[in-house]
């Protein structure tokens, strides 16, 4: 990732190396997503596939009132979006952030992860404390691996994305139970997805 700034606000750089891009792990993503049938099995195409897919799901995500990069433009491997910044310092990491509410800020998330499936529709399918970076409220990154919810592995991922939040946060504030969570924003009643 580059940081570019001319006239204006800067910019996030995100350039996808095609030669060593995880072809497995993005194609996992990438089979099952109906706005993505078409792609070739190709390693150039899928990770042409993997920009296009994340600036779509940042898009998804902004038009939901969701806190995220806006995306500006993609070109093949090439992703441009906007850069997050507040009073000119770059908002790091959840997990190097220094949380003085972190019950607020677990709430927020799992209005997020909410937000997401009913809204969005897509599923973040990477939510950790790394893919959150934290300023005046937390906002979601790396969304190239988001899925939708009609996508096979759709559960299998909202329910790792829960049980990461709650890991990273459960010495810090009280945790609602995964499952009950999962329930909640599915609409199911299971016992374990």
């Amino acid at each position: 990732m580059f940081y570019g700034k001319r006239d204006g606000p800067g910019v996030a750089i995100k350039i996808y190396r095609i030669r060593t891009a995880n072809f497995t792990t993005m194609s996992s993503y990438i089979t099952g997503d109906r706005r993505f049938s078409r792609v070739k099995k190709s390693r150039k195409e899928l990770v042409f596939a993997w920009t296009r897919k994340e600036f779509s799901n940042l898009a998804r995500a902004q038009e939901a009132g969701i806190p995220v990069p806006e995306p500006l433009v993609w070109d093949r491997n090439i992703l441009i979006m906007s850069y997050l910044v507040e009073d000119e310092i770059p908002c790091q990491q959840l997990k190097n952030a220094d949380i003085d509410d972190p019950a607020g800020i677990y709430a927020t998330i799992m209005k997020y992860i909410d937000l997401l499936y009913h809204k969005a529709e897509p599923v973040h399918g990477g939510l950790s404390e790394f893919n959150i970076l934290y300023g005046e409220k937390p906002y979601l990154i790396d969304k190239g691996q988001s899925v939708t919810r009609d996508h096979p592995s759709a559960y299998q991922f909202l329910m790792r994305d829960i049980r990461n939040i709650n890991r990273f946060l459960k010495n810090r504030c009280d945790v609602r139970n995964d499952v009950e969570i999962f329930n909640a924003v599915t609409g199911l009643d299971t016992a374990e997805p």
